[in-house]
């Protein structure tokens, strides 16, 4: 028989591949429809075809627990001052201690200047939550923060506070929220546990790798907010290596927006 012939006459499978670039998801999908036609050499006959494609694209921000601290948090902002989105300096968020901000309130002057967010990191409000006090201890403790904040900066940032190991607890919760206050929460990199950038890299790849897939659509379009601390060593000498691995993985390094937090 004619070979020729034979694949003249014959549907058989087509496989090839292709790069599809410049698309986005919907905010309520990841899925984009992708239409497919082809023209056999000299047949007139057009093949169509459709598929549906699910768009990956996975979004991180930067923030950074425990600060200020001197030389540190300078080489963090500084650091900072050479990761972009959008074409300017990214926006970092900054959750810093009331007795750190008491301390070194130049080094919060810093951070603000420089255009990032500076937060309550509650570990004192945290240990007096856990020993049940009042609720207007608690309250007390939020206000102390301001006043702190207030006198480096001059101004009062948004109530947002990160409770002490993510542990914010019924109370903690309910009268945070009766004066007004957001709680954030993110995702450890465990920078705190390792002097690694290696290891840091993989665990923060890992948590990159699986924030948006079909089966957990619901964190979509939601960034990954990625917890740093100010005092590992791994963090302040290598912050801006391991930023570029994860973006060289295909990663989003985007700005800190309150209303994008979960």
């Amino acid at each position: 028989m004619d070979s020729s012939w034979f694949l003249q006459k014959v549907e058989a499978p087509i496989s090839c591949e292709f790069k599809v670039e410049g698309i986005k998801g919907s905010q309520l999908t990841n899925d984009v429809r992708i239409l497919v036609e082809f023209t056999p050499v000299e047949l007139e006959e057009t093949y169509r075809d459709s598929a549906f494609l699910t768009v990956l694209e996975t979004q991180f921000v930067l923030t950074f627990d425990d600060g200020p601290l001197p030389e540190k948090t300078e080489k963090i902002v500084g650091v900072l001052k050479s990761l972009y989105h959008n074409g300017e300096p990214v926006r970092a968020a900054f959750f810093q201690r009331t007795s750190k901000i008491h301390q070194f309130p130049e080094l919060a002057r810093l951070v603000d200047e420089n255009g990032h967010l500076v937060f309550n990191r509650a570990l004192e409000l945290e240990r007096r939550a856990r020993k049940r006090t009042k609720a207007e201890e608690i309250e007390e403790n939020i206000l102390l923060w301001e006043e702190e904040i207030v006198k480096a900066l001059g101004t009062t940032p948004e109530r947002m506070i990160r409770a002490r190991y993510l542990k914010k607890g019924e109370r903690f919760e309910k009268e945070a929220e009766k004066i007004g206050a957001r709680i954030c929460g993110g995702e450890l990199v465990f920078d705190f546990r390792t002097s690694s950038p290696g290891k840091v890299k993989s665990r923060a790849a890992d948590i990159l790798e699986g924030w948006n897939t079909r089966e957990n659509p619901q964190l979509h379009p939601y960034p990954a907010i990625l917890i740093f601390h100010e005092h590992p060593t791994v963090t302040y000498n290598y912050i801006g290596e391991i930023v570029s691995y994860l973006q060289g993985r295909g990663f989003i390094l985007v700005n800190f927006d309150p209303d994008l937090i979960y």
